[in-house]
Formats: C-alpha cells, structure tokens, sequence
C-alpha cells in the first residue's frame, strides 16, 4: 500500500521497493528542496529502494541532489526517470550520464516500464544470494 506525502515543491508517493517523485510546474529541485523528501525517505525505507522522478511537469533541477539523496540514504540502489517530453530528452540523457556515477539510472517514456526495472533492481538488491555489481565493482 503506497502512500502519497505533499511538499511545497511536489509530491511523493512511497510504496513498498520505491518511492515516485512529482515536481510542480516551474519550481527548481535543489538540494535544500530535496532534503525533506529524502529525510521522510530516511525514515521510510530501511532496506534497498529505488527513486523514480516522474516528469510529468517542467521545472529545473540542480543534478547534485542526486549525490544527496546517496549521502543521506546510502540504500537507494537506483534511479528511474520517467521523460514523456520527447523535446527534453537530450537534457535528460545528459543527466543519466551524470547521475550514472553515482547510481545505476534508465530514462523510460512511461512509469509503468520505470516501476518494473526499479523493483528488478530492488529485488535484486533485497535478495540474500543476488546482488547487482556497482558500477565501479563491475570495472575491476
């Protein structure tokens, strides 16, 4: 059962391997702005979890929250990012570039195929005898 929390910069919703992030309409994500998002996160989920940034608004955002959410909750194993804006994908491959040093992320053009990876990843990562490489494990 999920449950949705309203913050003054967009919504989130927690469910059970995930939690889905909705900016409103022109604000700009930064780490201040994340920080309440990722402490109710902190305080939500005690095993691997996965974000999926659910870009059904416009609005900018500073790629260093990212690095933040790692920091302040080391069991987020991955990054989804649902992009429907044909027009914006440059900018969000750009990010995936960026963000992938940090965390495993895949840009979808719908949430559901976002929400089947994301609870792969986690899955693999919740499993006692599997667990997914890091990006700098697999390059040793």
């Amino acid at each position: 059962m999920s449950t949705v929390h309203h913050f003054a910069s967009g919504s989130v919703e927690f469910d059970e391997l995930y939690f889905i992030g909705e900016a409103k309409y022109g604000v700009h994500i930064d780490t201040r702005t994340v920080a309440e998002v990722t402490q109710a996160a902190v305080r939500h989920y005690h095993q691997p979890v996965g974000y999926i940034s659910n870009r059904v608004n416009d609005y900018s955002r500073d790629y260093a929250v990212y690095a933040h959410m790692k920091k302040e909750l080391p069991n987020l194993v991955c990054v989804a990012i649902v992009q429907p804006n044909t027009r914006q994908m440059a900018f969000t491959a750009l990010e995936q570039r960026i963000v992938n040093q940090i965390l495993p992320v895949q840009i979808f053009s719908d949430i559901d195929a976002a929400k089947c990876w994301t609870e792969e990843q986690v899955r693999a990562m919740r499993s006692p005898d599997t667990r997914l490489l890091t990006r700098h494990e697999a390059s040793r």
